[in-house]
């Protein structure tokens, strides 16, 4: 028991030495810091015995039934893309 506490001890004391680095020295890359940070962080929780907030998964959209699509709706549909392309190749060739 006393092994562990001084293992869980020196764990947190290194947490909290890389933290303090990475307060001083930032990284150059934001998204490296962040997973930096969440790992530090998840390490800390652990150690603190904290549990992690919970797994939070994405609602399911409805994904809807096919519509039926007519030759009207494909014309318009046609048009409207024709139209955007004329614009682009307006805008490009200025």
């Amino acid at each position: 028991m006393n092994q562990n506490y001084k293992t869980l001890k020196e764990i947190k004391k290194l947490c909290e030495f890389f933290e303090q680095e990475l307060n001083e020295h930032s990284f150059k890359n934001k998204i490296d810091e962040a997973r930096a940070r969440r790992f530090i962080g998840c390490i800390l929780r652990l150690v603190y015995g904290v549990d992690s907030p919970p797994i939070v998964t994405p609602r399911k959209y409805y994904e809807g039934e096919n519509a039926q699509i007519d030759e009207k709706q494909i014309e318009k549909n046609m048009r409207g893309i024709d139209s955007a392309r004329e614009t682009l190749n307006r805008r490009r060739n200025r």
